[in-house]
C-alpha cells in the first residue's frame, strides 16, 4: 500500500514537472483576464483625482499644471512623469473611442466602463511587462506571479494607483545593478541601473530611498 501510494506521488511529481512551464502560463493568462476584467469596475477616489489632472495635460498640453493649480482641490502629489503619460492615453482614447475628455475632467463619477477599462489599460500594461521581466529574469519562474499579487491587486484594481510604474522601473534598476557584478560592461550597467532608478522616482519618490544603497554598491563594484 504504502509502496503504490509512493509510486503514485512519484508519477504525480513527474507529470507536474512535466506541464510545470505549461500550467505556470494557464494561470498566469487566466490571472491577466481577470485584470483585464476588473479594470472596468469603479475605482477609489484615487483613481478619479489622478486622471482629474492628466485630463488637464490631455485637453492643455504643456500649459496643464499652470491652468489646474487655480481649481485642483487636491493638489498635485506625484511628479508630472505620470501625468504626461496618462494624458496622452487618455488623448488616445479620446480620438479612438470618442469620448469626451471635459466630461472626464468635472464629471468623473458619471464615466462608463469602456473608459475606465481604456484609462486603467495602461496600468494593466505595466503590470504586464512587470511579470514578463520577472518571469524572464527570475530563475524560478513561478514567483513572477507575485505580480498579481495582493499588493497589486490593491494598487491597480481597487485605488487605480501608479504603484506599479515606480515597481517596474525600481525592478529593472536591481537586476541591471545585478548584472553588474557578471559583466566585463559593469560601468554600463550600474548607469543604467542608477537611470532606472531615477526614472522610477518619477513616478513615485520613494523609490530614490534605494539611491545611497545603489551609490555604495557601485562603488564597491568600481573599486572591485
Amino acid at each position: 500500500m504504502k509502496s503504490s501510494l509512493s509510486q503514485m506521488a512519484s508519477e504525480i511529481r513527474v507529470a507536474l514537472d512535466k506541464y510545470d512551464r505549461l500550467l505556470l502560463t494557464v494561470i498566469m493568462a487566466l490571472a491577466g483576464i481577470a485584470y483585464l476584467v476588473l479594470a472596468a469596475i469603479p475605482k477609489h477616489g484615487d483613481f478619479y483625482t489622478i486622471d482629474y489632472i492628466s485630463s488637464y495635460f490631455a485637453m492643455y498640453g504643456p500649459r496643464f499644471l499652470d491652468l489646474l493649480m487655480p481649481v485642483a482641490n487636491n493638489g498635485v502629489v506625484y511628479p508630472p512623469t505620470y501625468y504626461i503619460l496618462d494624458g496622452c492615453w487618455i488623448k488616445l482614447g479620446s480620438i479612438l473611442l470618442g469620448f469626451d475628455i471635459g466630461k472626464l475632467a468635472w464629471y468623473p463619477d458619471t464615466l462608463p466602463g469602456l473608459y475606465l477599462f481604456w484609462s486603467m489599460a495602461i496600468n494593466i500594461i505595466c503590470l504586464f511587462a512587470f511579470t514578463a521581466l520577472a518571469y524572464l529574469c527570475l530563475e524560478d519562474k513561478w514567483l513572477s506571479l507575485l505580480s498579481f499579487g495582493t499588493f497589486a491587486f490593491v494598487s491597480v484594481i481597487v485605488m487605480g494607483q501608479i504603484d506599479v510604474f515606480s515597481a517596474l522601473f525600481a525592478f529593472a534598476s536591481m537586476l541591471l545593478m545585478l548584472k553588474a557584478l557578471e559583466s566585463e560592461r559593469y560601468r554600463l550597467y550600474v548607469l543604467a541601473g542608477i537611470v532606472a532608478l531615477g526614472i522610477s522616482a518619477q513616478f513615485k519618490t520613494y523609490g530614490i530611498m534605494l539611491l545611497p544603497v545603489y551609490l555604495a554598491f557601485a562603488f564597491a563594484i568600481l573599486k572591485r
